[in-house]
């Protein structure tokens, strides 16, 4: 039996038909029999133990109106004072925009995967510096601009993008153009 239920819950499963409490949850959204979620309801009911789920798919009304949605949500059984079962608190978050933005990050990754396959490879790597320059317009990356100097990683150097050149430790001349791979500048601990 649905005792109450914010309104989150109800502009979620949709319909004014369904804004109504007193009604058993099957009754009320049928189509959660047929996906188990009923079942799984009794199942905390019956043996007080709490479940919970993660990103579960579930197909909200019927028909033409049917749509996916994905949540994350725990059971848990109410008790009284003497420990007993006394009901089932429902507790839901709709995480169905978090897993199309994934499905379409992943879309694109495989998108962007086959191109770069495709492309030749000094293409995509100018693709790759300018990108990365239009990133860092207005940083600097050069580890004369670093503010921490125990700073312990190297940096790819935009030197177009960079108002502060860095030479090679290697041969302390400037590379003629494009990006130089630059260290950390010592510190006192490591001379």
């Amino acid at each position: 039996m649905l005792e109450t239920a914010n309104a989150a819950f109800f502009t979620t499963i949709g319909g004014r038909e369904r804004t109504r409490t007193g009604l058993p949850l099957g009754q009320l959204m049928p189509e959660l029999v047929e996906q188990g979620f009923i079942a799984l309801l009794d199942r905390v009911y019956r043996s007080g133990k709490p479940y919970a789920a993660r990103e579960a798919r579930v197909l909200l009304g019927v028909g033409a109106d049917a749509r996916e949605a994905f949540f994350d949500f725990t059971y848990e059984p109410r008790l009284d004072a003497g420990g007993n079962v006394m009901g089932v608190r429902v507790i839901g978050v709709e995480t169905t925009q978090v897993k199309h933005a994934q499905r379409l990050t992943a879309e694109h990754r495989v998108l962007l995967e086959q191109i770069a396959r495709q492309a030749p490879l000094p293409d995509v790597l100018e693709g790759m510096a300018r990108a990365i320059e239009d990133l860092a317009r207005k940083r600097c990356w050069s580890p004369s601009c670093w503010r921490t100097p125990t700073a312990a990683i190297c940096a790819m150097v935009p030197l177009r993008a960079c108002p502060v050149f860095t030479t090679r430790p290697s041969t302390g001349s400037l590379p003629a153009r494009g990006w130089v791979r630059a260290a950390p500048r010592p510190t006192a601990a490591s001379g």
